[in-house]
């Protein structure tokens, strides 16, 4: 276990259950209470990751780490991601930030709200030195809600199949537990555990430990309106072990149903298998990337 690592995993921890506490023991005044618009989901004003839900798009995820929150019901959501595997100081100009370089991983998804507090989803990410392309089916309950416990809670779980071409497909399973808060209507963080059953990393061989457990963590400043900086990390404590803790920060653009995010980070993998593992990237190896998601309302929202 990298115990440095954990360091500040444990203080992300400690501090939400910490202010959970301490807020569910103040006395309120019934002359304080502000009456809400009961069609809002979360209140203007008290949500770091949505200061207004009837004009931005619903957050749950950070960049690529799930957030405790899910897609409201009857919407469908995508998500495009790309991450270069070309170090964005590697002749930047002619590699064009590393995405010149070659084996650029293309991630895309799409996540149905099948309740208010439920969400199911399905993720493809290519295969490049590896010979499978990677496919995870996911279902996230949101079993606590911010706005009425004063903390968020969800539980993540499903599989992953591996595609081989001309071979068997290999699968695993995963779950997770996702905790977060809003520390002001500018603040968000969130930490929880994953447990992969066959994590994936490019340095990762035969020999190695099929499973990964890792601890994932993420810190949302929501300065303007349309505007959000994002960082995240996951560190491997368990099982196999890539090179490092992966990481990745962003800057998250928010416009009424859509997100747009220029990431940098030190990681290729943006599925679940992936992120479990860690990285087995150099720390000066730095590649660039974007996401983008959009969620349109189906019905029965």
């Amino acid at each position: 276990m990298r115990t440095t690592s954990l360091i500040p995993v444990a203080c992300l921890c400690g501090l939400i259950l910490a202010e959970s506490s301490s807020a569910g023991e103040e006395e309120f005044d019934l002359a304080e209470i502000e009456f809400m618009d009961p069609g809002k989901i979360h209140p203007v004003g008290t949500d770091a990751l949505v200061w207004d839900p009837a004009s931005h798009a619903s957050v749950n995820r950070a960049l690529s780490v799930p957030l405790p929150r899910t897609i409201p019901k009857g919407y469908l959501q995508y998500v495009i991601e790309h991450r270069a595997r070309t170090p964005i100081d590697d002749d930047p100009v002619d590699n064009f930030l590393g995405f010149d370089g070659g084996n650029v991983k293309i991630g895309f998804g799409l996540t149905y709200g099948l309740m208010d507090n439920l969400e199911v989803g399905v993720y493809r990410i290519n295969g490049t030195v590896e010979r499978f392309d990677t496919y995870q089916f996911s279902g996230k309950l949101h079993a606590l809600r911010e706005t009425d416990h004063r903390l968020d809670l969800a539980v993540l779980g499903g599989g992953t199949v591996f595609t081989i071409d001309d071979e068997e497909d290999d699968s695993g399973g995963f779950g997770s537990l996702l905790l977060g808060r809003s520390f002001s209507k500018y603040l968000y963080v969130s930490a929880g555990g994953l447990f992969h059953s066959n994590s994936s990393s490019f340095d990762k061989t035969g020999n190695d430990e099929e499973d990964s457990t890792s601890v994932l963590g993420s810190v949302t400043a929501h300065l303007f309106p349309s505007l959000m900086l994002s960082g995240e990390f996951s560190v491997p404590v368990d099982g196999y072990e890539a090179n490092t803790t992966a990481w990745a920060g962003g800057v998250k653009f928010e416009t009424h149903g859509h997100t747009f995010s220029l990431v940098l980070g030190n990681t290729q993998y943006t599925s679940l298998d992936g992120l479990a593992a860690g990285t087995s990237f150099d720390s000066d190896e730095i590649v660039f990337g974007f996401s983008i998601t959009r969620a349109f309302e189906l019905g029965g929202g």
